[in-house]
Protein backbone atom coordinates (compact mmCIF):
# COMPACT_ATOMS: atom_id res chain seq x y z
CA UNK A 1 0.00 0.00 0.00
CA UNK A 2 1.11 3.85 -0.63
CA UNK A 3 -0.72 5.68 1.42
CA UNK A 4 0.65 8.96 3.65
CA UNK A 5 0.25 9.63 6.59
CA UNK A 6 -1.44 7.27 8.86
CA UNK A 7 -2.02 9.29 12.42
CA UNK A 8 -3.64 9.64 15.61
CA UNK A 9 -5.26 6.03 15.46
CA UNK A 10 -5.53 4.59 18.90
CA UNK A 11 -3.87 1.15 18.96
CA UNK A 12 -3.75 -0.35 22.68
CA UNK A 13 -0.24 -1.15 23.93
CA UNK A 14 1.78 -4.11 22.28
CA UNK A 15 -1.02 -2.75 19.19
CA UNK A 16 -0.60 -1.24 16.02
CA UNK A 17 -2.38 1.37 13.95
CA UNK A 18 -1.12 -0.79 10.86
CA UNK A 19 -2.10 -4.74 10.21
CA UNK A 20 -3.55 -5.25 14.20
CA UNK A 21 -3.74 -8.85 13.10
CA UNK A 22 0.49 -9.50 11.51
CA UNK A 23 -1.26 -10.61 8.88
CA UNK A 24 1.37 -12.11 5.81
CA UNK A 25 2.55 -10.00 2.84
CA UNK A 26 2.08 -6.81 3.47
CA UNK A 27 3.93 -4.08 1.89
CA UNK A 28 4.03 -0.41 3.67
CA UNK A 29 6.14 2.18 1.34
CA UNK A 30 6.31 6.17 1.70
CA UNK A 31 4.19 6.14 4.45
CA UNK A 32 4.06 8.52 7.65
CA UNK A 33 2.87 6.86 11.09
CA UNK A 34 2.84 9.08 12.99
CA UNK A 35 1.03 10.03 16.63
CA UNK A 36 -0.48 6.43 17.01
CA UNK A 37 -0.82 5.58 20.86
CA UNK A 38 -0.36 3.69 22.82
CA UNK A 39 0.65 1.07 20.77
CA UNK A 40 2.86 1.12 17.44
CA UNK A 41 2.30 2.34 14.10
CA UNK A 42 2.73 -1.15 12.26
CA UNK A 43 2.52 -4.69 13.13
CA UNK A 44 4.69 -6.53 10.75
CA UNK A 45 3.70 -9.79 9.89
CA UNK A 46 5.54 -13.18 7.47
CA UNK A 47 6.45 -11.83 3.96
CA UNK A 48 5.85 -8.10 5.29
CA UNK A 49 8.11 -5.04 3.98
CA UNK A 50 8.34 -1.82 4.99
CA UNK A 51 10.27 0.77 2.62
CA UNK A 52 10.97 4.36 2.70
CA UNK A 53 8.05 5.22 5.76
CA UNK A 54 8.89 7.82 8.48
CA UNK A 55 7.44 5.93 12.20
CA UNK A 56 7.96 8.77 14.08
CA UNK A 57 6.29 9.98 17.40
CA UNK A 58 4.08 6.85 18.32
CA UNK A 59 3.05 5.88 21.35
CA UNK A 60 5.28 2.77 22.39
CA UNK A 61 7.33 1.93 18.87
CA UNK A 62 7.58 2.87 15.21
CA UNK A 63 6.65 -0.98 14.28
CA UNK A 64 6.69 -4.51 15.94
CA UNK A 65 7.21 -7.85 14.31
CA UNK A 66 5.21 -10.22 16.47
CA UNK A 67 2.40 -12.93 15.15
CA UNK A 68 -0.64 -12.49 16.49
CA UNK A 69 -2.62 -15.26 14.78
CA UNK A 70 -2.38 -18.81 14.20
CA UNK A 71 -1.35 -18.37 10.55
CA UNK A 72 1.94 -16.84 9.33
CA UNK A 73 4.02 -18.96 11.70
CA UNK A 74 7.49 -20.23 11.16
CA UNK A 75 8.36 -23.36 11.91
CA UNK A 76 11.80 -23.11 13.83
CA UNK A 77 11.05 -19.93 15.77
CA UNK A 78 7.27 -19.44 15.74
CA UNK A 79 6.59 -16.39 14.49
CA UNK A 80 7.02 -13.83 11.51
CA UNK A 81 9.49 -15.24 8.94
CA UNK A 82 10.89 -13.00 6.12
CA UNK A 83 10.39 -9.44 7.35
CA UNK A 84 11.87 -7.02 5.33
CA UNK A 85 13.09 -3.70 6.63
CA UNK A 86 14.60 -0.54 4.56
CA UNK A 87 15.34 2.78 3.76
CA UNK A 88 12.97 4.23 6.51
CA UNK A 89 13.33 6.51 9.53
CA UNK A 90 12.30 5.27 12.77
CA UNK A 91 12.59 8.18 15.45
CA UNK A 92 11.09 9.72 18.49
CA UNK A 93 8.95 6.29 19.72
CA UNK A 94 8.20 5.64 23.04
CA UNK A 95 6.20 8.69 23.74
CA UNK A 96 3.89 7.05 26.58
CA UNK A 97 6.92 5.83 28.36
CA UNK A 98 6.56 2.17 28.26
CA UNK A 99 10.45 2.53 29.21
CA UNK A 100 9.09 3.72 32.84
CA UNK A 101 10.56 6.36 35.05
CA UNK A 102 14.92 6.07 35.04
CA UNK A 103 16.74 6.90 38.49
CA UNK A 104 20.49 7.87 37.75
CA UNK A 105 22.29 9.80 40.44
CA UNK A 106 25.66 10.13 37.82
CA UNK A 107 22.70 12.51 36.00
CA UNK A 108 20.72 13.67 38.60
CA UNK A 109 17.47 11.75 37.17
CA UNK A 110 15.26 9.89 40.48
CA UNK A 111 12.38 8.73 38.71
CA UNK A 112 12.18 10.57 35.87
CA UNK A 113 10.40 10.09 32.80
CA UNK A 114 12.91 10.93 29.91
CA UNK A 115 9.97 11.73 27.16
CA UNK A 116 10.23 15.90 27.75
CA UNK A 117 7.21 17.16 27.44
CA UNK A 118 5.89 18.52 24.28
CA UNK A 119 6.44 14.99 23.16
CA UNK A 120 4.27 13.20 25.64
CA UNK A 121 0.88 12.09 23.83
CA UNK A 122 -2.29 12.68 25.86
CA UNK A 123 -4.12 9.57 24.32
CA UNK A 124 -1.43 7.48 26.15
CA UNK A 125 -4.20 6.64 29.12
CA UNK A 126 -2.79 4.70 31.72
CA UNK A 127 0.11 3.07 31.02
CA UNK A 128 2.01 0.49 32.81
CA UNK A 129 5.35 0.66 31.92
CA UNK A 130 6.80 -2.88 31.15
CA UNK A 131 10.44 -2.41 29.09
CA UNK A 132 8.46 -3.08 25.86
CA UNK A 133 9.33 0.17 23.90
CA UNK A 134 11.79 1.76 21.66
CA UNK A 135 12.52 2.29 18.02
CA UNK A 136 11.38 -0.95 17.13
CA UNK A 137 11.29 -4.64 18.10
CA UNK A 138 10.91 -8.42 17.02
CA UNK A 139 10.14 -11.48 18.55
CA UNK A 140 10.34 -14.93 17.37
CA UNK A 141 11.42 -13.67 14.34
CA UNK A 142 13.31 -15.75 11.23
CA UNK A 143 15.08 -14.22 8.47
CA UNK A 144 14.59 -10.29 8.96
CA UNK A 145 16.74 -7.80 7.03
CA UNK A 146 17.27 -4.38 8.79
CA UNK A 147 18.84 -2.23 5.98
CA UNK A 148 19.50 1.67 5.24
CA UNK A 149 17.53 2.83 7.94
CA UNK A 150 17.92 5.63 10.21
CA UNK A 151 16.81 4.92 13.90
CA UNK A 152 17.36 7.76 16.26
CA UNK A 153 16.04 9.69 19.67
CA UNK A 154 14.07 7.20 20.53
CA UNK A 155 12.89 6.16 23.99
CA UNK A 156 14.39 2.74 24.50
CA UNK A 157 16.28 0.73 22.24
CA UNK A 158 16.76 1.58 18.85
CA UNK A 159 16.83 -1.93 17.88
CA UNK A 160 15.38 -4.87 20.01
CA UNK A 161 15.01 -8.26 19.35
CA UNK A 162 13.84 -10.18 22.33
CA UNK A 163 13.47 -13.82 22.39
CA UNK A 164 14.01 -16.62 19.70
CA UNK A 165 15.09 -14.84 16.34
CA UNK A 166 17.02 -16.52 14.10
CA UNK A 167 19.10 -15.25 10.91
CA UNK A 168 18.50 -11.56 11.44
CA UNK A 169 20.63 -8.98 9.52
CA UNK A 170 21.33 -5.42 10.43
CA UNK A 171 23.37 -3.74 7.44
CA UNK A 172 24.38 -0.09 6.47
CA UNK A 173 21.98 1.24 9.42
CA UNK A 174 22.75 4.91 10.91
CA UNK A 175 21.61 4.14 14.79
CA UNK A 176 21.86 7.65 16.85
CA UNK A 177 21.08 9.18 19.91
CA UNK A 178 18.12 6.32 21.49
CA UNK A 179 18.61 6.73 25.56
CA UNK A 180 18.29 2.70 25.36
CA UNK A 181 21.46 0.37 23.28
CA UNK A 182 21.42 1.11 19.80
CA UNK A 183 20.85 -2.92 19.35
CA UNK A 184 19.41 -5.62 21.77
CA UNK A 185 20.04 -9.30 20.82
CA UNK A 186 18.53 -10.97 23.38
CA UNK A 187 17.99 -15.01 23.80
CA UNK A 188 18.42 -15.17 19.88
CA UNK A 189 20.66 -16.22 17.73
CA UNK A 190 22.95 -16.39 13.85
CA UNK A 191 22.31 -12.59 13.53
CA UNK A 192 24.49 -10.37 11.61
CA UNK A 193 25.39 -6.60 12.41
CA UNK A 194 27.99 -5.05 9.66
CA UNK A 195 28.52 -1.48 8.44
CA UNK A 196 26.43 -0.01 10.65
CA UNK A 197 27.22 3.48 12.27
CA UNK A 198 26.00 3.50 15.77
CA UNK A 199 26.58 6.71 18.63
CA UNK A 200 25.46 8.47 21.60
CA UNK A 201 22.80 5.60 22.40
CA UNK A 202 22.45 4.66 26.02
CA UNK A 203 23.76 7.12 27.86
CA UNK A 204 21.12 7.69 30.24
CA UNK A 205 21.11 4.66 31.43
CA UNK A 206 25.29 3.46 30.79
CA UNK A 207 26.25 6.80 31.82
CA UNK A 208 28.09 6.21 35.65
CA UNK A 209 26.22 2.17 36.15
CA UNK A 210 30.01 0.93 36.34
CA UNK A 211 33.56 2.46 36.88
CA UNK A 212 34.70 3.85 33.76
CA UNK A 213 38.29 2.71 32.77
CA UNK A 214 41.61 4.31 34.22
CA UNK A 215 45.23 4.53 33.66
CA UNK A 216 46.65 2.88 36.17
CA UNK A 217 48.62 4.51 38.93
CA UNK A 218 52.09 5.67 38.65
Amino acid sequence: MNISPIEKYLPPGNGAAVNQNSNTGWTLRNATLTLNAPGAGMMAGADNTLAHNCMTLNGQYGFQSFNDNPWGRDTLTGGPYNVTVTDNEISYNDTCNFEGPLTNPAIGWSDHNAVPVQYRNAHCGQVTPDGNEGGFKLWQTNGVTIKGNYIHHNWGPGIWADTNNANTTYVGNTITDNDGSAIIEEISYNFSIKNNYLANNGWPAGWGTRPSPRPPST
